[in-house]
């Protein structure tokens, strides 16, 4: 039975499960997945593993001052985040 994509699901999709799809080409995958992006409620924050992976490269880590503390919060405060402590 033929599946039915909708523009957010393409995005979720991977790259190699789409060109199982008869007629479709990596190129043209990448050319519909560009367009959902655009189409996509979320304003394009939808992002990939590899561009999340990418963002995280810049993440730096702030020490709180206290040895411990930074240890269990995994070396620090991170930027580009909230962090809320109670």
């Amino acid at each position: 039975t033929p599946q039915t994509y909708s523009k957010g699901s393409v995005l979720q999709v991977s790259t190699r499960d789409l060109v199982a799809i008869k007629g479709l080409t990596e190129a043209k995958i990448e050319k519909i997945k560009e367009a959902a992006k655009k189409l996509d409620c979320r304003g394009g924050l939808f992002k990939t593993g590899l561009e999340m992976k990418e963002k995280r490269r810049t993440v730096i880590k702030i020490t709180t001052g206290s040895t411990a503390f930074d240890k269990i919060l995994g070396g620090g405060v991170e930027t580009g985040s909230i962090t809320e402590l109670f």
